[in-house]
């Protein structure tokens, strides 16, 4: 790891200014794209493919690094990507945070090899294929922003449109039919949320509703249970601990304390202030 990997300190900011801002965390790194769900690491930001040997990811952290034990816990995260990637180059720079752009606090990486346990990977079957991988997580940014159903032709499309130029049609048609068929029988749910939908659904078994209609239900139903969880908070009895100083509403703490997406939280506030202002 070089000196130049390592975040020093910087110059002392206004305590105001650092409530606005963030730091943007950019790597490039030798692979396919199978690191990110070997490591159960959470979506980047922006992943950008640069060819079949390297893909660029951009992260944005939660606040800013200009203490010493701040310093001390971004670095160490930046030593377990160097220990877990074959890392070609690391930048960070800090930013302003953009409205309803959601960030990840550093314990979000904590699965990353370190310095203090043995370099063991869990059981996973590598396909070690940047076709492969590419396509998976454009599916796993789709769920991320809320589709409950994603149609083969969209995700065909989309693997065309990126890896023609790589792979013929017959072998893309067949890695996005893969794809396609593996989260199909999920039901479009990402895998810790698999188990709660399965469960969930079995009170339309036996209905004569199509298993694209039991889908589309269960996320309606499960839309309306997130805004009625939202408004309970926002008009109940500690209605007033969600609020800043200048009286708007604090969607960070509001999403952290009901584990909602802060982008849900903004969502739903929005559509029930409009109704209410009607």
């Amino acid at each position: 790891m070089n000196d130049k990997d390592i975040i020093t300190q910087k110059d002392k900011k206004d305590k105001n200014d650092l409530e606005n801002l963030v730091t943007l965390l950019m790597l490039e790194v030798a692979g396919d794209g199978e690191e990110l769900f070997e490591y159960n690491l959470p979506h980047p930001h922006k992943y950008i493919r640069n060819n079949e040997k390297y893909y660029t990811l951009h992260y944005i952290l939660d606040g800013v690094f200009f203490t010493k034990k701040g310093l001390n816990f971004i670095n160490d995260i930046l030593l377990r990507f160097n220990l877990s990637f074959k890392i070609i180059n690391i930048n960070y720079k800090v930013i302003k945070k953009q409205p309803n752009t959601k960030t990840y606090k550093l314990n979000m990486f904590n699965n990353l090899n370190s310095k203090n346990k043995e370099f063991i990977l869990p059981n996973h079957i590598k396909k070690d294929d940047a076709v492969f991988w590419g396509i998976k997580l454009y599916v796993e940014s789709m769920l991320n922003n809320g589709s409950g159903f994603i149609p083969f032709e969209t995700l065909l499309n989309y693997g065309l449109t990126h890896y023609i130029d790589t792979k013929d049609y017959s072998t893309i048609k067949s890695k996005c039919r893969s794809i396609w068929n593996w989260y199909n029988d999920r039901n479009w749910e990402q895998t810790e949320k698999t188990k709660k939908y399965n469960n969930n659904k079995e009170k339309y078994e036996g209905t004569k509703m199509s298993r694209i209609e039991i889908i589309n239900k269960l996320n309606e139903e499960r839309k309306e249970k997130s805004y009625k969880k939202i408004i309970n908070a926002i008009t109940g009895v500690y209605k007033d601990d969600f609020k800043k100083k200048n009286g708007k509403w604090n969607y960070k703490k509001i999403a952290e304390y009901l584990k909602i997406d802060y982008r849900t939280v903004s969502k739903h506030i929005k559509k029930y202030e409009e109704l209410n202002n009607n």
